[in-house]
């Protein structure tokens, strides 16, 4: 394709230009024909931009409204119109008011479905909220032996299934439990130390194998020894144990395994080795990442990284959220609520630190190793206040809270899905980070981030986008393939945080083909910002000498120093416009 754009390629392209990464040389970059043409154009129609909005059912029935400009607008158009493709529904067993429930889901997930959305269901396997700090069975299964607890995890997962496969809203994905770190269906499935995951697996493979089932079933309503059943809320009594037929075909259900620990590497692998060490057989490793639970996007960079290495699964933050207002609105329900020093730097309490923390946290994801990272879901975006319900969630929403106007800061899900395009050697050509004794150690945003501009392809604006840990001296340029300069964008020192800059190709009068942007960065000596490099305390450790930042973990794996001396260093993207 780039030779179709620019003809006149030879043999051979010096681009000059420089990059450096976290090494201490310059390295001349040299662009070849045969390599460009292999440039991987960076668009990836899949990349997950999911929100969970299982509340909404509630918030509708009461009368509460959407709008855009002032325009009361549907929510389900709203979110399709500004680039969501994925809506997260959670399911519980017998909920007290209905919602949450069987019946409730199935008519929300079928207008979900109706509106083109992907659906991922999030069964709880719980009467109530199931977190790390709450995993109680639902009542009609308080009693029962483990074998029929089993047996009644596949029969009721079955039958939901099942009964949305009928309905015309079969999920794309299923969470077999939520957040279930510390174990499910307490005290059957709860872990202590290294023991319980034998029970856990079980009840997981229990799930995982209804589901691919009746997925799989050519009935509506699944065969005679689930159907037997008058209710989905009876356990089953049967002697013949139906979580114990063998495990069917996968379907083209993607099964996900959902933690809490987005930030904590250490958790993370003492639980997926133990549960993949029973063969428990899932697609998606799910994480959910709140900063001021979850640790610094450090921890969850390395986090990331790591997990995609090590397993080879893909990976979604599949809850997240960060406060745009501390302004409770006395609606009569206790808030949840956040730690301002637990934060990120950079990003503060506002609407614009909200929409800069979704822009950071979409490429981090995007940019984990060997392409692992597959999408984000922000969790409940639309719990606005509506009587006489309120919200525990007003400082979180991506609506005002009170009047249901649309946020600028959905701004992240409405673009073009990229990802990097390669040129950046923080990386190696496979995605797979540079350091192998700690993957993502040189690619973590303790420094320089440069991300791939969005849209790309462009026509005929795009936005750059880049994070800065301290304060620099930075120069960001354009250049073309032949490596002539086109346009200096920025000339100036900027402070830590995450900056964004347009570039309008109509102004400069390009021609389609592949363009190359370009950061210098020039620290400032003196200005290392320890609290924007601070690790969370749970993980590791800061220390500083000499001018050179070393990270430490508690497992004794030192990161790869990170250069905070005056030295200019470049990074380097593609991007193509397109007219």
């Amino acid at each position: 394709m780039v030779h179709k754009l620019f003809p006149e390629i030879e043999n051979r392209l010096e681009v000059n230009t420089t990059i450096c990464g976290s090494r201490s040389a310059l390295v001349p970059v040299h662009f070849y024909a045969e390599n460009i043409a292999n440039i991987d154009l960076g668009i990836d129609t899949t990349f997950i931009r999911g929100v969970d909005i299982s509340t909404f059912p509630q918030i509708d029935a009461f009368g509460g409204k959407f709008s855009v400009n002032g325009k009361t607008t549907n929510l389900l158009d709203i979110l399709s119109d500004n680039g969501v493709n994925y809506i997260r529904l959670r399911l519980w067993h017998t909920p007290r008011d209905w919602y949450c429930g069987l019946e409730s889901t199935l008519e929300i997930a079928k207008k979900v479905k109706a509106h083109g959305f992907k659906l991922l269901l999030d069964i709880h396997y719980s009467d109530w909220w199931a977190d790390p700090a709450n995993q109680k069975k639902p009542a009609a299964w308080e009693k029962l032996p483990f074998a029929l607890l089993k047996d009644s995890v596949y029969a009721y997962t079955y039958r939901v299934i099942s009964l949305l496969k009928s309905e015309d809203a079969l999920p794309d994905m299923v969470q077999i439990g939520n957040e279930i770190t510390p174990g499910m269906l307490f005290p059957d499935g709860q872990l202590s130390g290294n023991s319980g995951f034998i029970q856990l697996a079980q009840l997981l493979n229990a799930g995982i194998n209804a589901v691919h089932a009746a997925a799989n079933s050519n009935s509506a309503s699944g065969n005679s020894i689930y159907t037997a059943r008058s209710s989905v809320n009876t356990p089953t009594t049967s002697t013949a144990s139906i979580s114990s037929v063998s495990a069917p075909a996968s379907s083209s259900i993607k099964i996900m395994l959902h933690l809490d620990s987005g930030g904590d590497n250490v958790k993370c692998r003492w639980w997926f080795d133990h549960i993949l060490a029973q063969d428990v057989r899932f697609d998606i490793i799910g994480l959910s990442y709140y900063p001021w639970w979850h640790g610094t996007l450090v921890d969850l960079k390395n986090n990331m990284n790591d997990l995609a290495i090590r397993y080879d699964k893909d990976i979604i933050v599949v809850e997240t959220a960060y406060p745009m207002t501390n302004k409770y609105l006395n609606d009569g329900m206790d808030n949840v609520g956040f730690d301002t020093d637990k934060l990120i730097p950079g990003y503060p309490v506002s609407v614009k630190g909200q929409t800069d923390f979704l822009f950071t946290l979409k490429n981090l994801v995007k940019e984990t190793a060997n392409k692992k990272g597959i999408g984000f879901m922000y969790w409940e975006p639309a719990w606005i206040w509506q009587k006489p319900i309120g919200t525990a969630w007003e400082y979180f929403t991506l609506f005002d809270p009170v009047s249901g106007e649309m946020l600028p800061s959905i701004e992240p899900f409405n673009e073009a899905d990229s990802t990097s395009t390669g040129i950046d050697d923080e990386t190696g050509g496979n995605g797979t980070p540079l350091n192998p004794e700690f993957p993502g150690s040189s690619t973590i945003p303790t420094d320089v981030m440069l991300y791939q501009n969005y849209p790309n392809p462009f026509n005929p604006a795009t936005i750059i986008q880049y994070y800065l840990p301290e304060s620099a001296e930075i120069s960001l340029k354009i250049y073309d393939l032949l490596g002539r300069e086109v346009v200096q964008l920025v000339n100036d020192t900027q402070s830590a945080g995450v900056h964004q800059t347009e570039f309008d190709a109509i102004q400069h009068h390009l021609t389609s083909g592949v363009y190359i942007y370009s950061i210098t960065i020039s620290p400032n000596a003196g200005t290392l910002n320890p609290k924007s490099n601070s690790l969370n305390p749970n993980s590791g450790a800061l220390s500083s000498n000499s001018g050179t930042m070393s990270l430490s973990h508690s497992d004794g794996v030192n990161l790869a120093p990170h250069n905070r001396t005056p030295t200019p260093r470049t990074i380097s993207k593609a991007m193509i416009l397109v007219k």
